[in-house]
């Protein structure tokens, strides 16, 4: 009994201990109302690796990503988001290149990620917070003219992440201060990332991960799959299953809609041909029908 009643008081003299040496601000986070965690803290349930050899692991309450053979890799969400506010914190245990993709896919094939990435930056150029078009594109927007953004990261501390993504309006903050504010609709949906850039050197943490679904910037309107859209459409052409298809378009030729159009976001699939196509918007015929 005396050694159960030794064990007892000095587990009891260690939570008081620890409850007064903590340090400060170990309280569990909690997301704020709204947003929902994208990483609970014990497992990466819910992610997968993809791209190179870097290794990614739980680590208490931030996910630890560290530099490794190969490509850039990535560890990216199951699940594909749209119109989102997304907040996370991230901070630098080892020099290196960084990001975080969202609304990201990964091609047929290789399985490469691409799409519009939150760079992290911890180069003398410090551009962390602009917008980068991972594997496709390259840079949409760079903080060459925003030296308050420039200013902003730390390279020794957590950093605030933020994007919010509606529409085709594409908005970055790193700290708190504006560094991006783009229209691109090139991808409406896709999986959030987190890179760990190929190189020699890197080590990485994020934590606090959360993410909050917005409303649509826009609803989905009336299909154009549909013969009565156009103007005169020529014969050949095929409205049918959801496409239009048939024959080619002479280059003077052009597929003309009905409508007018304002402020519209347009989705389609195109085939790869060796001819480009050519989509124009906000066009007007004048009298004699040309455009």
């Amino acid at each position: 009994m005396k050694n159960v009643a030794v064990v007892a008081a000095v587990i009891v003299v260690a939570v008081v201990a620890w409850r007064f040496l903590a340090p400060a601000g170990t309280a569990p986070f909690v997301p704020e109302e709204g947003y929902t965690a994208l990483y609970e803290g014990r497992t990466l349930d819910g992610w997968r690796v993809i791209g190179g050899g870097a290794t990614f692991s739980a680590d208490g309450d931030a996910i630890v990503g560290r530099v490794g053979p190969g490509d850039n890799t990535f560890l990216r969400t199951e699940q594909t988001y749209a119109d989102f506010s997304l907040k996370m914190q991230m901070r630098w245990d080892e020099p290196g290149n960084s990001g975080v993709l969202f609304r990201a896919n990964q091609r047929g094939g290789d399985g490469r990620a691409y799409g519009y990435q939150f760079e992290l930056d911890h180069s003398d150029r410090a551009w962390s917070g602009g917008i980068y078009d991972e594997a496709r594109r390259g840079w949409l927007a760079n903080l060459e003219g925003n030296e308050a953004a420039r200013q902003a990261i730390k390279l020794d501390d957590w950093n605030d992440v933020e994007v919010e993504a509606r529409g085709a309006r594409l908005q970055t903050w790193i700290n708190g201060v504006p560094a991006a504010d783009i229209i691109d609709g090139l991808d409406a949906e896709g999986f959030i990332a987190l890179q760990v850039h190929s190189g020699s050197t890197g080590v990485m943490r994020w934590r606090h991960i959360r993410i909050k679904p917005l409303p649509a910037a826009l609803a989905e309107g009336d299909s154009l799959v549909n013969a009565a859209e156009w103007r005169d459409p020529p014969a050949g052409l095929i409205f049918a299953d959801r496409s239009i298809s048939g024959i080619d378009l002479p280059p003077d030729e052009w597929l003309v809609s009905r409508r007018l159009f304002n402020d519209a976001m347009v989705r389609m699939t195109v085939p790869a041909c060796a001819e480009p196509t050519t989509i124009q918007m906000r066009y007007r015929l004048d009298g004699t029908g040309e455009q």
